[in-house]
């Protein structure tokens, strides 16, 4: 099979992508994860290590996989158009990240806490999230290194290849630079609407990662972002199961 990821038409030069193949990448990618997901919770106790562990696995198989089948295999985008491949980075990228993450992620609480009340009512409908990323609310040594590896690494490299690097990609034949950013947001928004605070927090990362994948024309900035913002989340979450041991409420 030859190799179709470094001789594509970059995405300015072609012609508008047809909507069809949005479609495409949806159903290929989150669409795919979803049901997998659903089928997953059939066969497997929510809240254990294994059902953490499969359904990042999951994520990234599926995410990333979808990249490569419907996008990168079939001309659409290439690795090196998404800056993915050859990789290149730029060590000042990592001080954006931290400053980025540790501004967002106290505007993302308070929005997606407030979201959440205005538009649910309350904290129950986060219930469930946050029964896939606990085990049982109690802490371990392997659960922790599960978490920063699973949320901190694989989640955000698949994520941010999918929704910037494919889906966002696809937007940027069609649109300006504003449209194309708040509407490859909201789809990242939407695709974690389990509960309304997570897709409003998601929706705000989405904005800065969207923004930071057009400024430097690379998939890699996003994606520190990403993982920063996530391995903060996946400590601080560890932190808290590990003190509500010794602290009972």
């Amino acid at each position: 099979m030859s190799i179709q990821d470094t001789d594509t038409q970059p995405t300015s030069e072609r012609p508008p992508a047809p909507w069809r193949e949005l479609i495409y990448y949806l159903l290929a990618g989150f669409g795919a994860y979803y049901l997998a997901s659903v089928a997953l919770s059939l066969v497997s106790e929510i809240g254990t290590v294994q059902d953490t562990l499969a359904r990042y696995l999951l994520n990234m198989v599926i995410l990333s996989g979808s990249v490569w089948l419907v996008g990168v295999r079939r001309g659409r985008i290439s690795w090196s158009e998404i800056g993915f491949r050859p990789a290149v980075w730029r060590w000042y990228w990592l001080l954006i990240a931290l400053g980025i993450a540790l501004i967002l992620m106290p505007v993302r609480s308070i929005l997606g806490l407030l979201a959440q009340y205005l538009l649910s009512g309350g904290l129950e409908s986060m219930q469930g999230r946050l029964d896939v990323l606990t085990t049982d609310f109690q802490f371990s040594w392997a659960y922790f290194g599960l978490s920063v590896l699973g949320m901190g690494v694989l989640i955000p490299i698949a994520e941010e290849l999918y929704f910037r690097g494919l889906i966002h990609t696809w937007f940027k034949s069609r649109f300006g630079y504003w449209p194309r950013v708040l509407l490859s947001s909201l789809i990242f928004g939407l695709a974690h609407s389990d509960a309304a605070g997570v897709m409003v927090s998601s929706f705000i990362i989405g904005l800065a990662n969207a923004v930071a994948f057009e400024e430097s024309k690379s998939i890699w900035l996003p994606i520190a972002i990403h993982m920063v913002t996530n391995t903060v989340a996946a400590i601080i979450l560890n932190l808290v199961m590990a003190l509500s041991e010794y602290l009972p409420l």
